[in-house]
């Protein structure tokens, strides 16, 4: 077998919509192998891509046929002969260079299979990076130059129909790179419109910020003006207290704790009486308590004399004591209006 395999890989296979002319449509699953193969003896090369047992892609490859990146993992060429463009989706970025590059010595080897002189024949692999005006001079010249070759058809050579091919090939991605780059030119005023939004609300952001700014401004000046103030209220309170006699300061304060000692002993005093007070109120309730046993008894012993003696003399008693706890609440009562005429 004559037929030589320059490159073995994989790639989702692509075909534009023949109805559009504008969209891809997928024709295969996912990755499929894809090949490239070179036939020295039958002169010529193709691109074959098998979806197990059928041929997605079996393209002859001759001169003329472009290979186009549109983008680092994607590649279009247009096959004359099928009149159908396909597109190749790889993996990677290498993977798609080592087909470009498989791809284009396939195109070399039949030039020079053929005896032409590679250096003189078109690049079958090209990028789309031209800008919107190259596109369209591009184009102008391309159409002229496919006119001249049309011109020239009469002649019948092969040389002057695989050009005219090429450069209809050529006339007709450019036009296509154009539209896509009007599209762009579409995104992107529409994208500077956006970033002009957002610079208009970012200066108007600033602008409110400076308001602000200013606001803080004088508000941060009235602050340091009453603590100005409040500082020269401070200083001259304390000029105030350097200014008094020292020894009237001291006896002010020797008083001060004079009289706070003389509080603490009068309320020692207090407490003390309190106590004393608590303690003969519970005798009286213990001496009453009494009393009414007492009574209670005499109504039971009223008959009997000697307990009549016996409860004169009780009550007798507790007269006396009534007597002399009522002159020790008197004594209280002189010793606490005596004490509030001192706090007094």
């Amino acid at each position: 077998m004559s037929e030589k395999r320059l490159l073995k890989t994989a790639a989702h296979i692509f075909r534009i919509d023949p109805a559009t002319k504008s969209s891809w449509q997928p024709i295969s699953k996912g990755a499929c192998p894809l090949h490239v193969y070179h036939d020295a003896t039958k002169r010529f090369s193709r691109v074959v891509a098998m979806d197990g047992d059928t041929a997605l892609i079996n393209c002859i490859l001759e001169s003329g046929v472009v290979l186009t990146k549109t983008s680092p993992k994607f590649g279009q060429w247009r096959d004359p002969r099928a009149k159908s463009v396909f597109g190749l989706g790889f993996a990677t970025e290498e993977e798609l260079e080592q087909f470009a590059a498989a791809f284009d010595e396939a195109i070399q080897s039949c030039s020079e299979d053929l005896g032409r002189d590679p250096r003189h024949s078109i690049s079958s692999v090209r990028s789309v990076n031209l800008s919107g005006m190259a596109r369209s001079d591009s184009i102008k010249s391309i159409n002229a130059a496919v006119e001249q070759a049309e011109g020239s058809k009469g002649n019948g050579t092969a040389d002057s129909a695989s050009e005219v091919a090429t450069l209809r090939y050529e006339n007709e991605r450019l036009r296509t790179a154009l539209t896509a780059s009007k599209t762009n030119a579409d995104k992107w005023e529409e994208e500077l419109r956006n970033l002009r939004n957002t610079n208009a609300r970012l200066t108007t952001a600033m602008q409110d910020s400076a308001k602000n700014v200013e606001q803080w401004k004088v508000q941060l000046a009235a602050w340091k003006n009453e603590s100005n103030k409040l500082k020269e209220q401070l200083a001259e309170e304390r000029r105030k207290v350097a200014a008094l006699d020292p020894k009237l300061v001291e006896e002010a304060k020797a008083e001060a704790v004079a009289a706070k000692e003389a509080l603490t002993a009068t309320q020692e005093k207090l407490d003390q009486r309190d106590s004393e007070l608590e303690q003969a109120r519970r005798s009286l309730d213990d001496k009453e308590a009494r009393v009414r046993q007492l009574e209670a008894n005499a109504k039971i012993l009223e008959a009997d004399a000697l307990f009549k003696d016996k409860y004169k003399v009780l009550q007798e008693e507790l007269t006396a004591w009534k007597a002399s706890f009522a002159e020790r609440v008197a004594e209280m009562g002189d010793f606490f209006s005596a004490f509030d005429g001192l706090m007094s």
